[in-house]
């Protein structure tokens, strides 16, 4: 196997898991958050299709996005776009050449071996051993598994139901590190907000409500700072919990769930997703001028931090081996499925 061959299957199966996991892997807490902030949003609006259906405003939002997602150095946007042709010759050898189906065949062997991979479980270190030693059967130069400091966080028991005007069970998922709801669960009045300054203007009526972000979706990257942010953004103005519009430009009345997170002295508050659908049920119900009340019950723990492992692994190049190029993605995954493309 020559180098290229080797860089070709190893860099499209992690490109996989990077995409496919959609979990919150761990590098070190700091730099995993500045290569998230400074450059995936870029890399995701960049290549967003054309929504017919969305408001011309938020079109030209994304269309906005696009334009701006040069706002990488220019030296290094003409760097990348210097390696168009390495670029084609690899996924020439993965979509029509001699890997044709081997990355896909890989990923479905490794999912249906592990399945689900959370943070903290012995599926996840049992996937790490074999993601070694994939690596080194591969032939890369030096591969090597580091302990890192990473938050364990069960779900645990969790429903959601509309019980005013009507009852109504709601599809739902807790969000990472969410904490729980008392065992009797909150039953309370929700409050829709489109955006976080909606819901300031609305500030408030916010005390003692549960709040619902039904906030209109422009990327992942953009629309995930409702679910990273919408629980402190929430409490901040006495809400008691926190539902947000599931993250995704689709549904088939089906949550997704993903990673909040919390500030200091800003009290804590459970935090779940809710489909498209449901919340845009919730909408229409509170446009008329209807009252919602729900109950929400949460069995989420957040316990003391645990000891997992980054997998390493090196390819050093022929011209420039004194260069480094960072590729990160994740083994680990939300334990609600076997977490693939």
């Amino acid at each position: 196997m020559d180098r290229l061959e080797k860089l070709t299957i190893q860099t499209m199966t992690i490109y996989l898991y990077i995409f496919g996991c959609c979990t919150s892997g761990y590098v070190t807490k700091q730099t995993s958050n500045e290569i998230h902030r400074q450059y995936e949003i870029e890399a995701i609006v960049s290549n967003l299709p054309e929504q017919n259906n969305v408001p011309q405003q938020q079109q030209q939002e994304q269309q906005k996005q696009r334009r701006n997602c040069s706002s990488l150095p220019t030296n290094i946007v003409d760097e990348i776009a210097s390696y168009s042709q390495v670029l084609q010759a690899i996924c020439s050898s993965v979509f029509d050449g001699p890997f044709k189906g081997k990355t896909y065949n890989f990923l479905a062997e490794f999912v249906d071996k592990f399945g689900p991979r959370l943070t903290g479980s012995e599926s996840l270190e049992n996937a790490i051993d074999y993601m070694v030693e994939s690596f080194k059967e591969s032939g890369l130069d030096d591969v090597y598994a580091e302990n890192v400091t990473v938050p364990i966080w069960i779900r645990g028991n969790e429903s959601l139901e509309m019980v005013r005007p009507r009852r109504q069970q709601m599809a739902m998922l807790g969000l990472g590190t969410s904490i729980g709801t008392p065992p009797e669960g909150i039953t309370a009045e929700i409050i829709v907000a489109k955006s976080f300054d909606e819901l300031k203007n609305k500030a408030s009526q916010v005390q003692g409500k549960i709040v619902v972000f039904n906030e209109n979706y422009v990327s992942y990257g953009v629309t995930a700072e409702y679910r990273i942010s919408g629980a402190v953004v929430a409490a901040t103005y006495g809400a008691l919990a926190v539902l947000i519009r599931s993250v995704t430009p689709a549904s088939i009345y089906s949550p997704h769930t993903g990673l909040s997170e919390y500030a200091n002295n800003v009290t804590k508050i459970p935090a779940a997703c809710i489909t498209i659908e449901d919340a845009e049920m919730l909408q229409r119900i509170t446009d008329r001028g209807e009252t919602i009340v729900v109950t929400l019950k949460m069995e989420a723990q957040n316990k003391p931090d645990g000891i997992s492992r980054n997998t390493v692994a090196e390819l050093k190049g022929s011209s420039n081996p004194e260069e480094v190029v960072i590729i990160s993605g994740h083994l680990d995954s939300w334990e609600i499925g076997r977490a693939h493309v």
